[in-house]
């Protein structure tokens, strides 16, 4: 991607996905996935990222987070070498509560680190333009006992 990177059209990207979207064909599309039993996979692709954006290299990832119960939270972060592009895809939940989706644009992302007895956390944040903070992604890491 060259410096003039234009951001994609994640909307239409996010709503060509099956509704009935599996964490099997989260897998398959290489997706960053939290699943619900708070395992994570491909975090390369979320450390290759980040790479990018620390060296100013235009990129984008699609994440995939599933809660206990209800549809999936898809999304993707773009980076277009100056600036930051979130698209969060709440189509996929029942009610009129939201629109389709929620897009936000910031200039950083924020790591929380969280320890617990039994696991660290990492949740990555957007720091968007209007100070606000929006969820990239959660990491959870477990402590094994010996």
């Amino acid at each position: 991607m060259s410096n003039n990177y234009i951001f994609s059209n994640a909307e239409e990207e996010l709503l060509s996905l099956p509704k009935e979207y599996t964490v099997e064909i989260a897998l398959e599309n290489n997706d960053l996935l939290y699943t619900p039993l708070a395992q994570s996979f491909n975090i390369d692709q979320l450390v290759k990222f980040l790479c990018n954006f620390n060296n100013g290299i235009p990129d984008k990832i699609r994440i995939t987070m599933f809660g206990i119960d209800g549809p999936p939270t898809l999304s993707i972060l773009e980076y277009n070498g100056e600036y930051l592009k979130l698209t969060i895809d709440v189509s996929r939940y029942d009610g009129d509560v939201y629109d389709e989706f929620i897009i936000s644009y910031g200039y950083d992302i924020i790591i929380d680190k969280t320890y617990y007895n039994s696991y660290n956390a990492y949740s990555f944040f957007l720091n968007k333009f209007d100070n606000g903070l929006a969820l990239i992604f959660t990491y959870t890491i477990f402590n094994m006992q010996l």
